[in-house]
Protein backbone atom coordinates (compact mmCIF):
# COMPACT_ATOMS: atom_id res chain seq x y z
CA UNK A 1 0.00 0.00 0.00
CA UNK A 2 1.33 3.17 -1.10
CA UNK A 3 0.77 6.12 1.85
CA UNK A 4 0.97 10.23 1.46
CA UNK A 5 0.12 12.79 3.84
CA UNK A 6 -1.81 15.44 3.69
CA UNK A 7 -2.10 18.71 5.80
CA UNK A 8 -4.59 21.29 6.10
CA UNK A 9 -6.07 23.46 9.22
CA UNK A 10 -9.08 20.72 9.50
CA UNK A 11 -9.24 17.38 9.33
CA UNK A 12 -12.27 17.89 6.81
CA UNK A 13 -10.15 19.88 4.35
CA UNK A 14 -7.22 17.52 4.41
CA UNK A 15 -9.46 14.61 3.84
CA UNK A 16 -11.15 16.86 0.59
CA UNK A 17 -7.32 17.30 -0.68
CA UNK A 18 -6.74 13.73 -0.64
CA UNK A 19 -10.00 12.98 -2.57
CA UNK A 20 -9.47 15.12 -4.92
CA UNK A 21 -6.07 13.62 -5.87
CA UNK A 22 -5.99 9.88 -5.18
CA UNK A 23 -9.85 9.36 -6.00
CA UNK A 24 -12.12 7.82 -3.42
CA UNK A 25 -10.49 4.37 -3.78
CA UNK A 26 -8.03 5.99 -1.68
CA UNK A 27 -8.49 4.74 2.17
CA UNK A 28 -7.83 6.97 5.36
CA UNK A 29 -5.68 4.93 7.46
CA UNK A 30 -5.36 7.85 10.67
CA UNK A 31 -5.81 11.25 11.08
CA UNK A 32 -3.86 13.42 13.91
CA UNK A 33 -2.43 16.68 15.05
CA UNK A 34 0.28 18.15 12.99
CA UNK A 35 3.43 17.37 14.83
CA UNK A 36 5.46 20.79 15.10
CA UNK A 37 8.00 20.49 12.74
CA UNK A 38 5.33 20.22 10.10
CA UNK A 39 2.60 22.46 11.92
CA UNK A 40 3.37 25.40 9.30
CA UNK A 41 1.73 22.87 6.81
CA UNK A 42 -1.51 22.95 8.57
CA UNK A 43 -2.94 21.89 11.89
CA UNK A 44 -4.16 18.31 11.08
CA UNK A 45 -2.52 15.29 9.24
CA UNK A 46 -4.42 12.81 7.66
CA UNK A 47 -2.67 9.84 6.07
CA UNK A 48 -4.57 7.93 3.09
CA UNK A 49 -3.59 4.68 1.46
CA UNK A 50 -3.62 3.78 -2.19
CA UNK A 51 -3.90 -0.11 -2.92
CA UNK A 52 -1.57 -0.90 -6.08
CA UNK A 53 -3.77 -2.71 -9.29
CA UNK A 54 -2.01 -6.21 -9.53
CA UNK A 55 -3.28 -5.98 -12.92
CA UNK A 56 -1.94 -2.67 -13.91
CA UNK A 57 1.55 -3.38 -11.85
CA UNK A 58 1.16 -7.12 -14.14
CA UNK A 59 1.29 -5.16 -17.25
CA UNK A 60 4.20 -2.44 -16.57
CA UNK A 61 6.37 -5.69 -15.45
CA UNK A 62 7.72 -7.34 -18.52
CA UNK A 63 8.43 -10.96 -18.87
CA UNK A 64 11.91 -12.12 -17.98
CA UNK A 65 12.06 -14.23 -21.18
CA UNK A 66 11.09 -10.74 -23.01
CA UNK A 67 8.30 -12.99 -24.50
CA UNK A 68 4.62 -11.44 -24.23
CA UNK A 69 3.27 -13.95 -21.78
CA UNK A 70 2.22 -13.47 -19.22
CA UNK A 71 1.31 -15.81 -15.39
CA UNK A 72 -1.89 -17.14 -15.79
CA UNK A 73 -3.13 -17.14 -12.64
CA UNK A 74 -5.87 -19.43 -11.84
CA UNK A 75 -9.35 -18.45 -11.35
CA UNK A 76 -10.38 -17.62 -8.31
CA UNK A 77 -14.16 -19.42 -7.21
CA UNK A 78 -16.76 -17.42 -5.92
CA UNK A 79 -16.13 -18.20 -2.08
CA UNK A 80 -12.92 -16.73 -1.82
CA UNK A 81 -13.90 -13.73 -3.95
CA UNK A 82 -16.82 -13.20 -0.99
CA UNK A 83 -14.09 -13.74 1.39
CA UNK A 84 -11.93 -11.19 0.31
CA UNK A 85 -14.97 -8.61 -0.50
CA UNK A 86 -15.94 -9.12 3.62
CA UNK A 87 -12.47 -8.76 4.36
CA UNK A 88 -12.23 -5.58 2.91
CA UNK A 89 -15.14 -4.61 4.09
CA UNK A 90 -14.23 -4.86 7.41
CA UNK A 91 -10.87 -2.99 7.04
CA UNK A 92 -13.15 -0.34 5.41
CA UNK A 93 -15.54 -0.30 8.70
CA UNK A 94 -12.72 0.01 11.43
CA UNK A 95 -10.98 2.67 9.24
CA UNK A 96 -14.32 3.96 9.03
CA UNK A 97 -14.79 4.37 13.07
CA UNK A 98 -11.19 5.39 14.06
CA UNK A 99 -11.87 8.19 11.47
CA UNK A 100 -15.10 9.51 13.08
CA UNK A 101 -13.57 8.61 16.18
CA UNK A 102 -10.84 11.18 15.55
CA UNK A 103 -13.31 13.54 13.95
CA UNK A 104 -15.67 13.41 17.17
CA UNK A 105 -12.16 14.22 19.62
CA UNK A 106 -11.30 17.09 17.28
CA UNK A 107 -14.34 18.89 18.56
CA UNK A 108 -13.39 18.83 22.26
CA UNK A 109 -10.77 20.22 24.32
CA UNK A 110 -10.37 20.26 28.38
CA UNK A 111 -12.90 18.87 30.42
CA UNK A 112 -14.66 17.94 27.50
CA UNK A 113 -12.62 15.90 25.74
CA UNK A 114 -12.10 14.20 29.36
CA UNK A 115 -15.39 13.51 29.30
CA UNK A 116 -15.59 12.23 26.21
CA UNK A 117 -12.58 10.19 26.30
CA UNK A 118 -14.55 8.22 29.64
CA UNK A 119 -17.39 7.96 27.97
CA UNK A 120 -15.74 6.21 24.90
CA UNK A 121 -13.86 3.84 27.85
CA UNK A 122 -17.22 2.75 29.23
CA UNK A 123 -18.50 1.46 25.87
CA UNK A 124 -20.64 4.63 24.49
CA UNK A 125 -20.41 5.09 20.41
CA UNK A 126 -18.48 7.42 19.64
CA UNK A 127 -21.01 9.11 17.85
CA UNK A 128 -23.45 8.86 21.16
CA UNK A 129 -20.58 10.15 23.40
CA UNK A 130 -20.18 13.12 20.95
CA UNK A 131 -23.71 13.76 20.81
CA UNK A 132 -23.80 13.50 24.99
CA UNK A 133 -20.52 15.85 25.15
CA UNK A 134 -21.85 18.28 22.55
CA UNK A 135 -24.72 19.06 24.54
CA UNK A 136 -22.78 20.46 27.34
CA UNK A 137 -20.80 23.20 25.14
CA UNK A 138 -22.52 26.30 25.69
CA UNK A 139 -24.01 25.66 29.26
CA UNK A 140 -23.62 26.87 32.42
CA UNK A 141 -20.40 24.79 33.64
CA UNK A 142 -21.56 22.18 35.98
CA UNK A 143 -19.99 22.02 39.64
CA UNK A 144 -18.79 18.38 38.51
CA UNK A 145 -18.00 15.97 35.48
CA UNK A 146 -20.32 13.98 36.76
CA UNK A 147 -23.29 16.65 37.20
CA UNK A 148 -22.64 17.35 33.09
CA UNK A 149 -22.81 13.65 32.48
CA UNK A 150 -26.22 13.68 34.08
CA UNK A 151 -27.64 17.62 32.56
CA UNK A 152 -26.34 15.43 29.16
CA UNK A 153 -28.45 12.37 29.30
CA UNK A 154 -31.78 14.04 30.57
CA UNK A 155 -32.24 15.38 26.51
CA UNK A 156 -30.74 11.93 25.13
CA UNK A 157 -32.01 8.67 27.11
CA UNK A 158 -35.83 8.31 27.57
CA UNK A 159 -37.04 7.37 30.83
CA UNK A 160 -40.65 5.09 31.35
CA UNK A 161 -40.75 3.23 34.44
CA UNK A 162 -44.37 2.24 34.31
CA UNK A 163 -45.84 -1.30 33.81
CA UNK A 164 -48.74 -2.29 31.47
CA UNK A 165 -49.32 1.47 30.59
CA UNK A 166 -51.56 0.76 28.14
CA UNK A 167 -54.87 0.61 30.88
CA UNK A 168 -54.18 3.15 33.77
CA UNK A 169 -56.99 2.29 35.42
CA UNK A 170 -57.54 -1.42 34.77
CA UNK A 171 -55.51 -4.42 34.68
CA UNK A 172 -51.62 -4.61 34.15
CA UNK A 173 -50.46 -7.24 31.66
CA UNK A 174 -46.21 -7.59 31.80
CA UNK A 175 -44.58 -9.65 29.64
CA UNK A 176 -40.18 -10.02 29.81
CA UNK A 177 -38.37 -11.22 26.89
CA UNK A 178 -34.59 -11.48 26.75
CA UNK A 179 -31.50 -13.86 25.67
CA UNK A 180 -30.89 -16.66 27.81
CA UNK A 181 -29.35 -15.88 31.26
CA UNK A 182 -30.65 -12.26 31.19
CA UNK A 183 -32.09 -12.71 34.71
CA UNK A 184 -35.95 -12.57 33.53
CA UNK A 185 -37.25 -15.08 36.17
CA UNK A 186 -35.73 -12.91 38.98
CA UNK A 187 -36.76 -9.27 37.62
CA UNK A 188 -40.28 -10.73 37.38
CA UNK A 189 -40.66 -11.68 41.00
CA UNK A 190 -39.19 -8.34 42.14
CA UNK A 191 -41.98 -6.96 39.76
CA UNK A 192 -44.52 -8.88 41.77
CA UNK A 193 -43.64 -7.79 45.23
CA UNK A 194 -42.68 -4.75 44.45
CA UNK A 195 -45.91 -3.63 42.37
CA UNK A 196 -48.16 -6.26 43.52
CA UNK A 197 -47.52 -7.39 47.16
CA UNK A 198 -46.49 -3.95 49.08
CA UNK A 199 -49.67 -2.59 47.45
CA UNK A 200 -52.06 -5.35 47.95
CA UNK A 201 -52.81 -5.68 44.16
CA UNK A 202 -53.92 -9.57 43.33
CA UNK A 203 -50.80 -10.78 41.10
CA UNK A 204 -50.56 -13.69 38.81
CA UNK A 205 -47.45 -15.42 37.30
CA UNK A 206 -47.79 -16.79 33.92
CA UNK A 207 -44.66 -19.35 32.70
CA UNK A 208 -44.26 -20.04 28.75
CA UNK A 209 -40.71 -21.40 29.88
CA UNK A 210 -40.48 -24.69 28.94
CA UNK A 211 -37.08 -24.76 27.29
CA UNK A 212 -34.85 -24.78 30.49
CA UNK A 213 -35.19 -28.10 32.84
CA UNK A 214 -37.37 -27.05 35.71
CA UNK A 215 -37.83 -23.39 34.82
CA UNK A 216 -41.42 -23.37 35.08
CA UNK A 217 -40.73 -24.92 38.99
CA UNK A 218 -38.96 -22.31 40.06
CA UNK A 219 -41.04 -19.72 39.18
CA UNK A 220 -43.80 -22.03 40.54
CA UNK A 221 -41.75 -22.40 44.04
CA UNK A 222 -41.70 -18.55 44.26
CA UNK A 223 -45.32 -18.17 43.55
CA UNK A 224 -45.66 -20.48 46.87
CA UNK A 225 -43.52 -18.72 48.76
CA UNK A 226 -45.19 -15.00 48.19
CA UNK A 227 -48.73 -16.85 47.75
CA UNK A 228 -49.81 -15.60 44.57
CA UNK A 229 -51.01 -17.89 41.89
CA UNK A 230 -49.18 -19.24 39.01
CA UNK A 231 -49.66 -21.24 35.72
CA UNK A 232 -47.79 -23.09 33.22
CA UNK A 233 -48.23 -22.62 29.94
CA UNK A 234 -47.56 -25.86 27.96
CA UNK A 235 -48.11 -23.59 24.62
CA UNK A 236 -48.19 -20.11 23.53
CA UNK A 237 -51.79 -20.76 22.05
CA UNK A 238 -52.32 -21.28 25.90
CA UNK A 239 -51.76 -17.60 26.43
CA UNK A 240 -55.17 -15.80 25.53
CA UNK A 241 -57.44 -18.46 27.42
CA UNK A 242 -54.97 -18.19 30.39
CA UNK A 243 -55.49 -14.21 30.05
CA UNK A 244 -59.36 -14.68 30.13
CA UNK A 245 -59.70 -16.84 32.78
CA UNK A 246 -57.26 -14.66 34.98
CA UNK A 247 -58.78 -11.27 33.90
CA UNK A 248 -59.89 -9.86 37.46
CA UNK A 249 -56.20 -10.18 38.56
CA UNK A 250 -54.63 -6.59 39.00
CA UNK A 251 -51.08 -7.51 37.92
CA UNK A 252 -50.68 -10.24 35.41
CA UNK A 253 -46.88 -11.23 34.61
CA UNK A 254 -45.35 -13.33 31.96
CA UNK A 255 -42.33 -15.03 31.83
CA UNK A 256 -40.83 -16.36 29.02
CA UNK A 257 -37.96 -18.29 27.31
CA UNK A 258 -34.44 -17.20 26.74
CA UNK A 259 -34.26 -17.63 22.93
CA UNK A 260 -31.01 -18.22 21.30
CA UNK A 261 -30.32 -17.23 17.89
CA UNK A 262 -30.87 -20.21 16.61
CA UNK A 263 -34.23 -20.67 17.71
CA UNK A 264 -36.12 -18.29 15.49
CA UNK A 265 -39.47 -20.33 14.62
CA UNK A 266 -40.21 -21.02 18.41
CA UNK A 267 -39.54 -17.51 19.08
CA UNK A 268 -41.87 -16.33 16.15
CA UNK A 269 -44.32 -18.15 17.25
CA UNK A 270 -44.96 -16.56 20.80
CA UNK A 271 -43.64 -13.14 19.26
CA UNK A 272 -47.21 -13.95 17.34
CA UNK A 273 -48.78 -14.81 20.77
CA UNK A 274 -48.10 -11.88 22.06
CA UNK A 275 -48.54 -9.65 19.31
CA UNK A 276 -52.48 -10.58 19.20
CA UNK A 277 -52.65 -9.24 22.80
CA UNK A 278 -52.33 -5.55 22.64
CA UNK A 279 -52.44 -4.98 25.96
CA UNK A 280 -49.24 -6.65 26.86
CA UNK A 281 -46.40 -4.81 28.09
CA UNK A 282 -43.53 -6.13 26.64
CA UNK A 283 -39.95 -5.23 28.49
CA UNK A 284 -36.43 -6.57 26.46
CA UNK A 285 -34.61 -7.52 29.19
CA UNK A 286 -30.53 -6.80 28.76
CA UNK A 287 -27.58 -7.54 31.18
CA UNK A 288 -25.01 -5.20 31.48
CA UNK A 289 -22.86 -7.90 31.41
CA UNK A 290 -23.32 -8.58 27.71
CA UNK A 291 -20.36 -7.86 25.20
CA UNK A 292 -21.11 -4.28 24.07
CA UNK A 293 -20.05 -5.79 20.28
CA UNK A 294 -23.58 -7.85 20.83
CA UNK A 295 -25.99 -5.26 21.96
CA UNK A 296 -27.30 -4.29 19.00
CA UNK A 297 -27.67 -7.64 17.53
CA UNK A 298 -29.70 -8.73 20.48
CA UNK A 299 -31.68 -5.75 19.94
CA UNK A 300 -32.71 -6.03 16.30
CA UNK A 301 -33.09 -9.85 17.14
CA UNK A 302 -35.91 -9.66 19.61
CA UNK A 303 -37.37 -6.46 17.80
CA UNK A 304 -40.13 -9.21 16.61
CA UNK A 305 -41.36 -9.19 20.03
CA UNK A 306 -41.87 -5.61 19.70
CA UNK A 307 -40.86 -4.50 23.06
CA UNK A 308 -42.03 -1.07 24.49
CA UNK A 309 -38.86 -0.76 26.94
CA UNK A 310 -35.40 -1.96 27.31
CA UNK A 311 -34.61 -3.41 31.17
CA UNK A 312 -31.50 -3.38 32.04
CA UNK A 313 -30.30 -5.90 34.33
CA UNK A 314 -27.03 -7.05 36.56
CA UNK A 315 -26.32 -3.72 36.90
CA UNK A 316 -24.10 -4.20 39.74
CA UNK A 317 -21.69 -6.52 37.93
CA UNK A 318 -20.48 -3.70 35.18
CA UNK A 319 -19.49 0.02 35.38
CA UNK A 320 -19.45 0.28 31.57
CA UNK A 321 -23.19 0.37 30.64
CA UNK A 322 -22.33 2.66 27.97
CA UNK A 323 -23.31 0.32 25.41
CA UNK A 324 -26.82 -0.41 26.84
CA UNK A 325 -27.58 3.20 27.09
CA UNK A 326 -26.22 3.87 23.34
CA UNK A 327 -29.06 1.18 22.20
CA UNK A 328 -31.13 2.99 23.73
CA UNK A 329 -30.62 6.01 21.99
CA UNK A 330 -30.14 4.06 18.62
CA UNK A 331 -33.90 2.32 18.84
CA UNK A 332 -35.47 5.03 20.80
CA UNK A 333 -36.77 2.54 23.32
CA UNK A 334 -37.16 3.95 26.59
CA UNK A 335 -35.80 2.67 30.29
CA UNK A 336 -38.01 1.15 32.36
CA UNK A 337 -36.05 -0.56 35.36
CA UNK A 338 -32.66 -1.20 36.75
CA UNK A 339 -31.74 -5.01 38.52
CA UNK A 340 -28.79 -4.46 40.49
CA UNK A 341 -28.56 -7.45 42.12
CA UNK A 342 -30.37 -11.39 43.51
CA UNK A 343 -31.68 -9.62 46.67
CA UNK A 344 -36.11 -9.92 46.39
CA UNK A 345 -37.53 -7.08 46.28
CA UNK A 346 -34.57 -4.74 46.98
CA UNK A 347 -32.87 -4.68 44.11
CA UNK A 348 -34.53 -3.40 41.26
CA UNK A 349 -35.04 0.74 41.34
CA UNK A 350 -36.82 2.70 38.70
CA UNK A 351 -34.79 3.95 36.07
CA UNK A 352 -33.92 7.47 36.60
CA UNK A 353 -31.07 9.55 35.32
CA UNK A 354 -28.94 9.72 38.36
CA UNK A 355 -28.77 6.08 38.56
CA UNK A 356 -27.93 5.94 34.90
CA UNK A 357 -25.12 8.36 35.33
CA UNK A 358 -23.88 6.68 38.53
CA UNK A 359 -22.90 3.64 36.26
CA UNK A 360 -20.61 6.09 34.56
CA UNK A 361 -17.15 6.33 35.79
CA UNK A 362 -16.57 9.56 34.29
CA UNK A 363 -13.86 12.34 35.96
CA UNK A 364 -15.04 13.73 38.95
CA UNK A 365 -18.34 12.28 38.99
CA UNK A 366 -19.60 11.99 42.34
CA UNK A 367 -22.22 9.46 43.73
CA UNK A 368 -26.39 10.54 43.19
CA UNK A 369 -26.46 13.66 45.49
CA UNK A 370 -30.65 13.17 45.92
CA UNK A 371 -30.25 10.12 48.36
CA UNK A 372 -32.46 8.09 46.74
CA UNK A 373 -29.20 5.20 45.92
CA UNK A 374 -30.43 2.30 44.66
CA UNK A 375 -32.42 0.91 47.31
CA UNK A 376 -35.92 0.71 46.37
CA UNK A 377 -39.66 2.62 47.21
CA UNK A 378 -41.25 1.25 50.31
CA UNK A 379 -44.49 0.73 47.69
CA UNK A 380 -44.57 2.08 44.02
CA UNK A 381 -46.81 5.44 44.41
CA UNK A 382 -48.63 4.17 40.89
CA UNK A 383 -50.72 1.26 42.00
CA UNK A 384 -51.52 3.11 45.61
CA UNK A 385 -55.29 3.52 45.93
CA UNK A 386 -58.19 1.01 47.08
CA UNK A 387 -56.65 -2.43 48.54
CA UNK A 388 -57.65 -5.15 46.81
CA UNK A 389 -57.80 -8.83 48.25
CA UNK A 390 -54.53 -10.60 47.31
Amino acid sequence: MRLKSYFADTVEAAMTLARQELGEEAMLVYAREASPEASYLGRQEVVFGLEPDPEAAARETPPLDGSDSRPIRPAASPADGFARIERELGGLRRQLERALQQLYESRFSGEHDRIYQALVAADFAPEVAAGLVGRLLGKRAQRNAGAGVRLALQGVVRLDPDLGGRAPWGRRVVALVGPPGSGKTTVLVKLAVQYGLKSRRPVYLLSLDTHRIAAAEQLRTYASILGVGFTALETPAALAPALEEHRQKDLILIDTPGFAPAEADEAAELAEALAAQPEIDVHLTLSAAIKPADVRGVVDRFERFRPAKLLLTRMDETGTCGALLSEAVRSGKPISFLSCGQRIPEDLVEATVERLADRIAVPGAEADASGEGWQAPPAPSRFDGAAAGA
